[in-house]
C-alpha cells in the first residue's frame, strides 16, 4: 500500500502543471468627480470599450477594483497618472487524472488621477485623450517616441487613434495567452 501511494505521488509530480490567466478589469471607483464629469467619463469609457472590442472599462460604485480621481494641479504639469496594479490569487489542485495542477489567476487593475485643470468646459476631447493614455498604461503599455501616438508621453496635436486602439487590441490578445 505504502509503495502505491508512493508511486503516486511520483506520478502527480511529474504530471505536475500550471495554468496561467490574466484578466482586466477596471472598475473605476470615481473619487470626488462631479456630476457633470461623470457621464463625460463613462461616455469616454463606453467608447474604449467599443473600440477596443472589450469591456473592460468602467465606472464603479460597488466592489470596484480601481479609482478614478481628480487632483490638483501639479507643479510638474503632470495631466494624468496611472498606477497599475496586478491581483494575484492562486491555488493548487490534485486529482488522480491530472496530477498536481497549480493555477495561476491575474488581474490587472488600475488607479487613475486627472489633473482638476480637465474640468473646465471644453476640455472633453483633451480629457478623453487622457483617459486613454492612462488606460493604456494600465494595460501595461510604455510610452511611445511618436508624437502623434496616444501614449506619447505629452499630450499635444492630433493623434492617432486608430493605431492606439490596434496596440491596445494586440495587448489584450497577449494578455489572453
Amino acid at each position: 500500500m505504502r509503495l502505491i501511494y508512493q508511486m503516486t505521488a511520483l506520478l502527480a509530480l511529474a504530471a505536475c502543471g500550471s495554468k496561467e490567466s490574466v484578466s482586466v478589469r477596471f472598475a473605476l471607483q470615481p473619487i470626488g468627480v462631479p456630476d457633470l464629469q461623470l457621464s463625460d467619463i463613462n461616455e469616454i469609457l463606453e467608447e474604449f470599450n467599443q473600440r477596443s472590442g472589450s469591456n473592460i472599462a468602467y465606472l464603479c460604485f460597488q466592489d470596484c477594483t480601481g479609482t478614478i480621481e481628480f487632483i490638483g494641479r501639479r507643479s510638474d504639469a503632470v495631466v494624468g497618472l496611472c498606477e497599475p496594479s496586478t491581483y494575484v490569487r492562486s491555488k493548487s489542485r490534485f486529482s488522480m487524472k491530472a496530477g498536481l495542477t497549480q493555477e495561476r489567476k491575474s488581474e490587472l487593475r488600475a488607479d487613475i488621477k486627472l489633473s482638476s485643470d480637465l474640468m473646465a468646459e471644453g476640455n472633453r476631447d483633451f480629457l478623453r485623450t487622457i483617459i486613454f493614455h492612462e488606460l493604456g498604461h494600465g494595460l501595461l503599455l510604455a510610452h511611445s517616441p511618436s508624437e502623434q501616438d496616444v501614449m506619447f508621453a505629452v499630450v499635444n496635436g492630433e493623434k492617432n487613434f486608430d493605431s492606439y486602439f490596434e496596440q491596445v487590441r494586440q495587448k489584450l490578445v497577449q494578455l489572453a495567452l
